[in-house]
């Protein structure tokens, strides 16, 4: 009897050994979707962890310690049931946080960090987080001929506040809800260079809304030259969702005229001053004419 005691003895002493060496242990998971609104994206468009990410847990911030789409914190003080709020800096209660109006461009390996909240309820040790809000990706061409920097792309919601205080509902559910109280533009400082006929997708993190009269999107550069783009349809953003304007900010050589023209028969393009060129309309043509004194 007693060599069958014995190993349960062993084995409940080892069970509670590892209990007391998970305690506190807790793995975290991010919520997936088209391209999800987490962090940064990776070849998959996939959202990774990184080392050195904090999260909020029933008040107390904690470090991320695992990289990967699945990451684990250590240490978090035992209760009932958990609420975690990311980013941790934003959080100003277990439900609540401020969306700061500024947002910065960083990258990883050439792929953007992305800065946008989320949350997790739990009453165990795995916390699955919900993204609260959505993404806007904007696209930057560069036909200037040479690099061109990026400083700052700002969007201006009509009808809706874009940062300010926010407050989390429904959030012991897989949906949960946000709602925002404050300004309504929210600006991605980029400070990025784009090489010469390169491109550049820019993401954006945005709260659902209404934005009942639609969106304001300028980007601009070193130069203070900018390019806007205005819609006035109302537009629905919906949490974790990815939102892509059907447009692209083309900044164009100081001066020149919107557009390209063909000069010779292989088709080849250029760019001509606001000085250069003149337009007639003869009845419903319209026809590009050089001044007679350049």
């Amino acid at each position: 009897m007693k060599k069958v005691i014995l190993p349960l003895v062993a084995l409940m002493l080892s069970m509670v050994a590892c209990q007391k060496e998970n305690e506190g242990v807790f793995t975290l998971t991010v919520e997936e979707y088209n391209t999800d609104a987490k962090l940064h994206l990776n070849d998959e468009n996939f959202a990774v962890w990184d080392n050195g990410d904090e999260v909020q847990v029933n008040g107390t911030d904690y470090t991320v310690s695992v990289s990967g789409t699945t990451a684990t914190l250590t240490g978090v003080a035992e209760a009932s049931t958990y609420t975690a709020i990311y980013p941790a800096a934003w959080a100003t209660g277990n439900t609540t946080l401020n969306i700061p109006g500024m947002q910065t461009y960083r990258e990883n390996n050439g792929i953007q960090i992305i800065d946008a909240p989320m949350y997790a309820y739990s009453d165990g040790n795995t916390l699955k987080f919900r993204n609260l809000g959505a993404l806007l990706a904007v696209t930057v061409n560069n036909e200037t001929g040479s690099d061109l920097n990026v400083v700052s792309i700002d969007v201006t919601a009509q009808g809706a506040s874009l940062c300010g205080s926010a407050t989390i509902s429904n959030y012991t559910s897989e949906e949960p809800a946000m709602s925002v109280s404050g300004h309504n533009t929210v600006t991605l400082f980029c400070n990025t260079t784009i090489a010469a006929n390169g491109s550049k997708e820019f993401y954006i993190s945005l709260p659902p809304a209404t934005y009942t009269s639609g969106m304001e999107i300028v980007a601009t550069n070193t130069e203070g030259k900018t390019f806007k783009k205005t819609t006035t349809k109302s537009a629905e953003i919906a949490r974790n969702k990815i939102y892509t304007f059907n447009w692209t900010a083309t900044f164009l050589p100081v001066g020149a005229l919107a557009g390209k023209f063909t000069v010779n028969a292989d088709g080849k393009q250029v760019y001509f001053s606001q000085g250069n060129l003149y337009a007639k309309k003869t009845g419903d043509n319209w026809t590009w004419n050089f001044y007679d004194e350049q």
